[in-house]
């Protein structure tokens, strides 16, 4: 009741870092984060954070310890809020994917020609440390993208 009191009545957002198995515990937090008019986020550990985004259908995404600490500080950037709540959009996909990327031009806007332009930015770029596989991988799935921007095989050529 305070935590509700404390979101809904001053402009805050919190964040919530669960350091704990206990799963009634969890269960407790996890139902206080499903209450969408609360400016509150509950971060377990990185591994169980990219586990959970993955379920929610965002696993083309490279769950990194970076983008973790970003979230532990309490960005006020509704989407990473987002990743392990529901599968993003294709155009919440777009935007993460170009935020993430910190490519210094826009991606197309078509969809085939954004997943052909990502493929081609990842050939550049170092590959990120990933919390789910514990590997060096690139920042994003490509084909997972693909998935994600709804595009078909005969829609973009990598």
């Amino acid at each position: 009741q305070s935590l509700r009191k404390l979101c809904l009545e001053y402009p805050v957002h919190l964040v919530i870092r669960l350091c704990t198995d206990d799963p009634d515990i969890a269960d407790f937090y996890a139902k206080l984060d499903a209450e969408l008019e609360m400016p509150l986020d509950i971060l377990d550990d990185p591994t169980a954070e990219s586990i959970e985004f993955a379920r929610a259908g965002n696993g083309w995404l490279s769950y990194t310890p970076f983008l973790h600490r970003l979230r532990e500080a309490g960005t006020t950037t509704k989407l990473l809020d987002l990743l392990d709540e529901r599968q993003l959009t294709p155009h919440e996909t777009r935007k993460l994917v170009q935020l993430l990327s910190n490519s210094p031009t826009e991606f197309p806007e078509d969809a085939g020609q954004f997943v052909a332009a990502v493929g081609q930015h990842i050939k550049q770029c170092k590959p990120v440390f990933d919390c789910r596989s514990g590997t060096m991988k690139p920042f994003v799935d490509v084909a997972g993208v693909k998935r994600a921007m709804n595009v078909s095989s005969a829609c973009a050529l990598l």
